[in-house]
Parts: C-alpha cells; sequence; structure tokens
C-alpha cells in the first residue's frame, strides 16, 4: 500500500495545538506539585502519609484482634472472664 506523506502529518495548526495542550498540561502538572495532594482536605506531606500508614496497620491490627476475640467466644464457646486469663 502506498500513503501519501502528506496525509500523515498533521498540519502546522493541529501540530501548535497538541504541543500547547501538553505545555498546559505540564503547567499544571508543576502547579499540583508545588500545592501538593489533598485528601479529605489536609495536605499530604511526607509526615501526615507516615501518621495515616500508622493509623491504617494498627486499624487492621485491631480487626485481626476482634476476629480472635469471636474465635474464642464462639467456636470454644469461652466466657470474657475465661478469656482474660489465657
Amino acid at each position: 500500500m502506498v500513503s501519501n506523506s502528506h496525509e500523515d502529518k498533521p498540519d502546522d495548526g493541529q501540530e501548535f495545538q497538541a504541543s500547547e495542550k501538553f505545555s498546559l498540561f505540564q503547567k499544571e502538572l508543576q502547579r499540583s506539585r508545588k500545592k501538593g495532594y489533598k485528601l479529605f482536605g489536609v495536605n499530604m506531606t511526607p509526615e501526615t502519609i507516615a501518621i495515616a500508614m500508622v493509623y491504617f496497620v494498627q486499624g487492621i491490627l485491631g480487626l485481626s484482634r476482634l476476629a480472635v476475640s469471636f474465635f474464642l467466644k464462639d467456636n470454644l464457646h469461652l466466657d470474657p472472664a475465661e478469656v482474660s486469663g489465657v
């Protein structure tokens, strides 16, 4: 198949629009990096990310402790006083 090289290239107007959109995207990306990301209205700095990770891990550990408590209560038929002795 023979293709016309003129049809494969966009004209100068389309090329300018694409590069203009890319530069606008780059500027917006730089602005968002300077401002930082927000999650629930809180700026996500490295410190707040570390704090959020600690809270997440503590929540997961709490769920696993809850599962153990229900296992002891339901499957082993232990009372809370007996569980505290274990």
